[in-house]
């Protein structure tokens, strides 16, 4: 996932409450917290907000990939997915549709993404970018449009992976840009918490095909 660009509750207040700071087009650290470094940059071609966080965590690739992987699972992940699905084109991609519940007065927010995934070198990379292929606009929401989001998962160990998240998206409405920018800074890091939490929690069958991904050789 997928790639949720929901604003939680609690980030739209914290946004609300904070004085985001001034961004600028080189990468800068924005956070470093819970073993999540989290760094921020204006997007020369969107102008937009990207945001890049990275850790390396104690869960393996098998393990992660049984939720990442599965979208009946990401409900799991994010509490605000309120309809999910995915389907192959005409043209043999698979494409991915998801909503998300917000915090009145905010509308829900909706992505219709074309998912690609390549495996090499011990990682394994899910890339979204918004399409437009005729599904229309649901009732009450409105269509959020991710220029570039990718997810990197590397094995450093059998039991250890490092992730790279990159976020490039434009949420829509009528919310400021400053609360925006602060809101999917946070969400970078808590995202990719939440994904290993939720691997954890639930304690899924790894999936076979990264099984013995990080193994010494």
């Amino acid at each position: 996932m997928a790639s949720q660009t929901h604003i939680s509750p609690l980030l739209f207040l914290a946004a609300i409450a904070t004085a985001a700071a001034k961004l600028t087009p080189e990468w800068r650290v924005v956070s470093a917290a819970k073993g999540v470094t989290t760094r921020a940059r204006i997007d020369a071609t969107s102008q937009l907000c990207a945001v890049h966080g990275e850790a390396v965590v104690e869960a393996s690739v098998a393990e992660l990939m049984s939720v990442f992987g599965d979208l009946d699972q990401h409900g799991h992940w994010d509490a605000t997915l309120v309809d999910a699905r995915e389907w192959t084109g005409a043209d043999g991609g698979t494409y991915v549709y998801q909503r998300f519940k917000q915090p009145w007065p905010v509308r829900d927010r909706e992505l219709v993404l074309r998912r690609r995934e390549w495996r090499r070198n011990q990682t394994v990379s899910v890339h979204f970018e918004s399409v437009d292929e005729g599904t229309p606009v649901a009732p009450g929401a409105v269509r959020t449009l991710a220029h570039t989001v990718w997810w990197n998962f590397t094995a450093v160990s059998e039991t250890e992976t490092l992730i790279s998240h990159y976020s490039c998206v434009d949420p829509g409405g009528a919310i400021p840009a400053w609360a925006r920018d602060l809101a999917v800074q946070r969400w970078c890091q808590s995202q990719i918490l939440a994904l290993v939490d939720t691997a954890r929690r639930l304690g899924l069958r790894p999936v076979p095909a990264f099984a013995s991904w990080g193994a010494p050789r």
